[in-house]
């Protein structure tokens, strides 16, 4: 993750910034919003693609009618325009593998989204509203708050708003349009994570969901001297194969409740897709090819949410005490290791509670960015009095900016090495995760 202002631009330098994969936004539904039709495409359009892929619901939102493109224009007068605008995006859809179900256009004024100042705000915001507590997305795309264009920074007041009116913590993450025209980039002392999204898998599929666009690509309409054009050089900005995206790291100070957890499982049985996806099958390899030794007498799993991980580990464990915050997770878990007569499941909300008895290894996986700084320093001294002497500590954690959780994976990571009650074994890092085993000293 780098942070940086805008005014220190990715744009200049965009294989400076960090590459992930998709597997990384491996949570639904997903929503995309955008200001105009097209805008949804050029800006995630390979994630579109890829995310369906997965088998994750998208669902999309276009929020103008788009009619100001050839305001001009006999031959496609407003009516006319709107309608083939809406058609382009249902084909681009498609061919991104998203069904016609699942776009929405609100038909709002192009060139006119209402901004907070406006009287018609309070109207549009509500529409928001209806629409975000229906879909209930884990995940929005949103457009980037500094962009250029007004319309995009309205798109984005809206769903800013309607966010906080709903008191949703979704994840927002903003997408660049007229920022890659350096004429018209603005700056922004605002510091973000800036990042990149691996879509050489569906850069072809976007170029063609892109080519749909004929009235904004060609010269389909070509009875309006002042229409607009999509020019190939500006294309080849959206023709990459990542995609550009920035989010604001808004830490908490407080670690994320245990009714966070449990609504999380309740929406979606396995909402970070442990069980199904590539990256977790990849760590989950790395994780166990760490273990310093074949066998443990007795280890200790905080966090260990559906059972994947756990199912995993119990064959090096002559016991393996696996805890959660969530029961509904852990439900999924037992079931999971239910042949397994040495692994013991409990609810506990670590490091408040934790067991009085000792181990020899302790796994924290994809855990400690959720504790606050306090609760972290609780959990060492926790972690550091349940091992034994010459006892292994795992850990493993996701390295993407995670806006919303109080820590990242490398403070976590770093605060534990800075223990001198630890010894560092081992290190791997990748563009997405990172390992480190310590032992006790």
């Amino acid at each position: 993750m780098t942070q940086q202002t805008s005014s220190c631009s990715p744009f200049n330098h965009p294989s400076s910034v960090p590459l992930y994969s998709v597997d990384t936004l491996a949570t639904a539904p997903i929503l995309v919003v955008a200001p105009h039709p097209d805008d949804e495409t050029l800006g995630c359009g390979g994630a579109i693609a890829a995310l369906r892929a997965k088998g994750l619901s998208v669902w999309v939102l276009v929020i103008s009618d788009g009619t100001k493109s050839h305001a001009r224009s006999a031959a496609y007068p407003a009516p006319k325009l709107r309608s083939l605008r809406e058609a382009e995006t249902r084909r681009a859809m498609k061919l991104l593998g998203v069904d016609a179900s699942q776009i929405t256009f609100f038909q709002l004024p192009d060139s006119a989204i209402p901004t907070p100042e406006s009287t018609e705000f309070a109207s549009a915001l509500d529409r928001f509203c209806q629409y975000f507590m229906t879909v209930a997305p884990l995940i929005i795309f949103a457009p980037w708050r500094f962009d250029p264009h007004p319309d995009h920074q309205a798109t984005w007041q809206l769903v800013n708003s309607a966010l906080e009116q709903c008191s949703m913590t979704s994840r927002l993450i903003e997408y660049p349009i007229w920022d890659w025209d350096q004429a018209q980039r603005h700056t922004s002392e605002l510091t973000v994570a800036s990042w990149r999204l691996d879509i050489s898998q569906t850069l072809q599929v976007k170029k063609g969901a892109i080519a749909e666009y004929r009235s904004q690509t060609t010269h389909l309409i070509d009875d309006d001297p002042q229409g607009f054009y999509l020019t190939p050089e500006m294309i080849t900005n959206f023709t990459q194969p990542w995609e550009l995206y920035f989010e604001e790291k808004m830490n908490s100070p407080e670690s994320l409740s245990a009714e966070y957890f449990e609504s999380l499982y309740q929406t979606d049985p396995d909402p970070w897709k442990f069980a199904t996806s590539d990256y977790e099958a990849k760590k989950y390899e790395a994780t166990l090819a760490a273990l310093p030794h074949p066998r443990y007498r007795s280890a200790f799993e905080i966090g260990g949410s559906i059972g994947v991980l756990t199912e995993k580990l119990a064959p090096y464990c002559d016991a393996l005490l696996s805890i959660d915050v969530s029961e509904t997770a852990q439900i999924q878990a037992v079931q999971r290791c239910q042949s397994m007569p040495q692994v013991q499941f409990q609810i506990m909300q670590f490091p408040a509670q934790y067991p009085d008895k000792k181990f020899d290894l302790i796994t924290l996986s994809e855990v400690g960015y959720y504790w606050s700084l306090d609760d972290l320093k609780t959990a060492q001294d926790r972690i550091a009095n349940c091992l034994e002497p010459d006892g292994y500590l795992l850990l493993v954690h996701w390295l993407p900016v995670s806006p919303g959780y109080p820590l990242t994976g490398d403070e976590v990571h770093n605060s534990f090495l800075e223990m001198v009650r630890f010894h560092h074994v081992l290190g791997q890092r990748t563009s997405e995760y990172r390992l480190d085993l310590l032992r006790k000293m």
